[in-house]
C-alpha cells in the first residue's frame, strides 16, 4: 500500500478512499483502484484503492448436540461449508454427534467441514431364545417400544419364539412384535403388554 501512495504521488495523485478486503493476496497489497489504470486523471486528482486484509479465517464452533439445523446455521455464520454424514444409533434423529474438524480449529472461510449426525435408525437386536422379560429390556434400552403375541408352544413359558423385524436397521422409537411362548394344551395364560421403556435420549453405554 505505501508503495501505491508513493508511486501515485509522484504522478501528483493523492489516495482518498482506503478499503481492506479479505483476499488471497498478502495483506497490505493494493488489488485494486479507482480510477483504473491508464485513466486520465487531472493533477492533484484522487484515486481510491483497495487493499488486501488476506485470508479471510474461521473458528470451527462447538455444535455438538445441537439439530443438525441449529449447526448448520451457526457454521454458515462464520462461512463454512458443511458436508453431512449420517451415522446409526440409540439418539435423536438428527441430532449432532460430532464434527471435523475439531471444535476450536482455525480454517480459512469456505473451508468444508464434515457433521456427524444422527439417522435415527438402530439395528434391532436379535432377542429369540430370550425371556419376556429380558427381551424388553433389551429392545427398550435400544429404543424400541414392544409389541406382544401369544403363541402356543412346547418351550418354556415366556420365551420370545419369533420377533418382527430383527437384525435390519429400524426407526428408532418403533415397535417390535415379540411372539411369546405360552402352554400348548391352553393353560397357560397369554402375555400381557408390559409398557416398554422409552427411548433414550443418548446412546447406551
Amino acid at each position: 500500500q505505501q508503495d501505491a501512495v508513493q508511486a501515485l504521488a509522484a504522478e501528483g495523485l493523492r489516495v482518498d478512499k482506503v478499503t481492506a478486503q479479505f483476499s488471497r493476496e498478502p495483506a497490505g497489497i493494493v488489488i485494486g483502484q479507482s480510477p483504473d489504470a491508464d485513466f486520465f486523471v487531472q493533477k492533484d486528482g484522487n484515486v481510491d484503492l483497495t487493499v488486501s486484509k488476506g485470508l479471510e479465517l474461521a473458528l470451527v464452533p462447538n455444535v455438538i448436540g445441537m439439530s443438525q439445523q441449529e449447526a448448520e446455521v451457526d457454521l454458515a455464520s462464520v462461512k463454512l461449508k458443511v458436508k453431512v454424514v449420517p451415522r446409526d444409533g440409540n439418539v435423536p434423529e438428527g441430532q449432532v454427534l460430532g464434527i471435523q474438524p475439531a471444535p476450536g480449529t482455525r480454517l480459512n472461510a469456505g473451508t468444508g467441514i464434515t457433521l456427524i449426525v444422527a439417522s435415527g435408525k438402530v439395528l434391532v437386536p436379535d432377542v429369540r431364545g430370550m425371556t419376556q422379560e429380558g427381551a424388553i429390556a433389551t429392545l427398550g434400552q435400544a429404543g424400541f417400544g414392544i409389541g406382544l403375541r401369544a403363541l402356543a408352544s412346547t418351550a418354556p413359558q415366556g420365551t420370545v419364539l419369533q420377533q418382527t423385524p430383527v437384525n435390519v436397521l429400524a426407526k428408532r422409537g418403533s415397535d417390535v412384535i415379540l411372539d411369546i411362548a405360552v402352554a400348548s394344551d391352553g393353560s397357560g395364560q397369554p402375555p400381557q403388554p408390559s409398557p416398554s421403556p422409552g427411548p433414550s435420549s443418548a446412546p447406551s453405554p
